[in-house]
């Protein structure tokens, strides 16, 4: 049957994967970011488990999850290039995509009743409504279809599309990256809370193994086709800048420094410096 995995932003359910991780989710995160520990089993997040049957039950379990503070985990999505700008951007570009997609159903067909009121909404569908009543969904822990929570009364019509039937979109969300959705839900949720990636279940029913490098593996396999999930590689001069700016990055930036790579002057034996013949 399978067992399930979750990304949740804030404590917020947002990607739910059968068996393994999403590959594109864990680029945000680097092997040290995994946490082993210990934790009542009737402490488990409840909106994925819901409510424990015993609040003190002693029971425990062994945790491993992936887990990193928000703010840092937008700086790492900005550094693969999914800034606010470009989620903006590619959210009014699916809408115009979906409009034309209606338009030309309201061409092919007689009766155009059955999508009328769904291409009517979108018309009048901005970004900022969107964001708006995403960070509403986030922030009163709502949860889409199959739960009942869309049904809740005097809900803004916006929250409810979010909630609603998507099938091709997670959370009515019109881009093609889930990067760019987990990049608006960092950025309507406060800095200091926390990004997981809990696969403590996937481990225990041993689709991974303990040591296992989960997101090194995913990143791995997407570079090939992909290069937003590769390191940036920084040109310097010579081998000293490179380890100066190398060391200044770990001190500085941490939870960056895995996101970029240096010339390693050794292995290419380049020379470093400018060409004397550049000098004359």
């Amino acid at each position: 049957m399978g067992t399930y995995t979750d990304l949740t932003v804030a404590g917020d359910p947002l990607i739910s994967s059968k068996s393994a991780v999403v590959p594109e989710a864990t680029t945000i995160f680097r092997e040290t970011d995994r946490r082993v520990f210990t934790r009542r089993v009737s402490e488990r997040n409840t909106l994925v488990w819901g409510k424990p049957e015993d609040t003190n039950d002693e029971k425990t379990e062994t945790v491993i999850e992936y887990s990193c503070e928000t703010g840092k985990v937008i700086d790492r999505l900005n550094v693969m290039g999914f800034t606010l700008r470009r989620v903006r951007e590619e959210f009014d570009t699916g809408r115009k995509a979906e409009l034309e997609k209606y338009t030309s159903w309201a061409e092919e067909e007689t009766d155009s009743n059955w999508f009328a009121e769904d291409w009517s909404f979108l018309k009048g569908l901005t970004f900022d409504a969107y964001a708006t009543a995403f960070a509403k969904v986030i922030a009163d822990g709502l949860r889409p279809l199959p739960f009942d929570d869309h049904k809740n009364e005097g809900l803004d019509p916006v929250i409810k599309y979010i909630l609603g039937e998507n099938e091709e979109y997670l959370f009515g969300f019109l881009g093609t990256d889930i990067r760019l959705l987990l990049r608006l839900a960092c950025d309507v949720v406060p800095a200091n809370t926390r990004v997981v990636q809990d696969i403590t279940e996937l481990v225990h029913s041993g689709y991974y193994g303990e040591e296992d490098p989960i997101c090194d593996n995913a990143t791995c396999a997407l570079i090939a086709g992909h290069p937003e999930n590769s390191s940036r590689i920084i040109l310097t001069e010579g081998s000293t800048d490179a380890a100066i700016l190398k060391e200044a990055l770990g001190l500085l930036y941490p939870h960056l420094s895995a996101y970029y790579s240096f010339l390693d002057f050794d292995s290419s034996r380049s020379p470093g410096g400018a060409d004397i013949s550049s000098r004359l």
